[in-house]
């Protein structure tokens, strides 16, 4: 597991990890604690090379941080080699809705969109990626489609971002 560490009193405001397979470990290419919000790991497979971003974004209301965190991913989106994939995935506490984006987001996701997940869905656009989750019109279990359930409203706040180029 690579993490970033946070003191005990910030957790659930901060904090990110990735989990990766022992078997995959020793295709670590790089990682980099970015900051308690970002972390990013390179792997070598045999085919190619995938740069994976976890992430853990300001909750909603939190403008000027959510402004400071998307900065932070865009730098460190410009970074990774075009031809490798990409992929962001974590709580990004963001409401995409379900009205879709060509390419960008399709419309599996819920009936809402909030301020994070418009700044997702342009965030998304401007840099050709497309939120995985919205393509998938079915699970196994629909508790599977959401990532909390609040006073009975089911939310979907993790995502998986990948290139549009991906098959998914």
């Amino acid at each position: 597991m690579l993490y970033s560490r946070v003191s005990q009193k910030t957790r659930a405001q901060s904090g990110v990890a990735l989990i990766i397979n022992q078997k995959w470990t020793s295709r670590i290419t790089n990682y980099s604690l970015v900051n308690d919000r970002i972390i990013t790991v390179g792997l070598k497979t045999n085919r190619r090379h995938i740069t994976i971003i976890g992430v853990y974004a300001p909750e909603e209301g939190r403008q000027e941080e959510t402004r400071r965190f998307y900065k932070q991913l865009q730098t460190d989106v410009d970074k990774y080699n075009k031809s490798d994939s990409l992929i962001i995935s974590g709580d990004l506490n963001a409401r995409v809705g379900n009205q879709p984006i060509p390419n960008v987001v399709e419309n599996f996701g819920e009936d809402c969109v909030n301020r994070n997940g418009q700044t997702l869905r342009e965030f998304a656009n401007f840099d050709d990626f497309k939120t995985a989750n919205t393509f998938f019109s079915e699970t196994k279990k629909e508790i599977h489609k959401y990532t909390r359930s609040v006073r009975g409203t089911e939310t979907i706040i993790d995502y998986i971002i990948v290139n549009r180029r991906q098959k998914i």
